[in-house]
């Protein structure tokens, strides 16, 4: 599992959560309805290869730092959303999130 420690609570990335939590959407659909609810945001960043061009990436918004955090990558100012294991549930729910029947 993609994972990582900030402030003493552990950071996953979404995929993992969603099949830890046996989530009933995919990581596509997760991400939507993390932007319709204003937790998620796509930015851009100028590309490394060509200047002239963006290139796009993913975001938590403030409203979304409730729920994990932006993780810096040491090459350009890209960030990876990671969410906190321990509120995930609960984002789920907000959500309206289910999970797969056994």
């Amino acid at each position: 599992m993609d994972e990582r420690q900030v402030a003493g609570r552990q950071l996953h990335a979404v995929t993992a959560l969603l099949k830890e939590h046996r989530a009933d959407v995919s990581t596509r659909k997760f991400n939507d309805l993390l932007t319709q609810a204003g937790l998620l945001e796509e930015r851009h960043r100028a590309s490394t290869a060509d200047p002239t061009k963006t290139k796009a990436y993913k975001a938590l918004t403030d409203d979304g730092l409730a729920f994990g955090e932006n993780v810096g990558n040491d090459y350009t100012d890209e960030t990876q959303p990671r969410y906190f294991a321990e509120t995930f549930a609960a984002l789920m729910e907000r959500l309206g999130v289910g999970t797969k029947s056994a």
